[in-house]
């Protein structure tokens, strides 16, 4: 994703989706190695991971920026972590199967605030796409790559409002992304 990925794209989603506000408590699951971290300003951020060596390289590069866990997000998990104003599944949806993505939906609502907003975004098949954006999309080692309404059938159980943007601009190369902002 770095060789075809683009700031403007980061920046955008950042600055446009995820807009970070200063104090908000984010959580970011799947967090990786927390690199929009680096973007999120004077938030509260916790990172979960199942992947011991990610959470590491995220203590290693983020020290006290960020609280990091290493787990899978259970009820039990959930519900001592609080609440918060925004959950994020940056490119997670894509790598877990329907019933997956079902079992950490139906932990979600309890963990975001009154206000509080699930975003994510993945790359999607979709009809009428660029040849070259359909290919990587396949090409992707998340095996669940899904169209718009897939996405949004995984989400409409738990979740009252859905808004959907889908993106064929923010990578370098032909590559179609879907950004969905869910709250209860």
């Amino acid at each position: 994703m770095r060789l075809i990925g683009r700031a403007k794209g980061k920046s955008w989603l950042v600055n446009e989706v995820i807009r970070p506000v200063a104090g908000e408590r984010i959580l970011d699951l799947g967090c990786g190695t927390a690199t929009i971290l680096h973007e999120l300003h004077d938030v509260e951020y916790f990172g979960v991971d199942n992947n011991p060596r990610y959470v590491k390289a995220a203590i290693k590069t983020h020290g006290p920026r960020g609280k990091f866990i290493c787990a899978d997000l259970s009820a039990d998990a959930a519900e001592n972590l609080g609440q918060f104003d925004k959950i994020l599944l940056l490119g997670v949806l894509h790598h877990l199967p329907d019933s997956n993505i079902r079992q950490i939906c139906s932990v979600i609502p309890q963990m975001l605030k009154p206000d509080g907003v699930l975003i994510s975004i993945d790359p999607a098949i979709e009809d009428g796409q660029h040849p070259i954006a359909r290919i990587l999309a396949r090409l992707d080692r998340g095996r669940f790559v899904r169209n718009s309404t897939e996405y949004l059938r995984l989400l409409e159980k738990d979740f009252t409002r859905i808004d959907k943007l889908i993106r064929h601009d923010l990578n370098r190369v032909p590559y179609t992304h879907i950004v969905l902002r869910a709250s209860v």
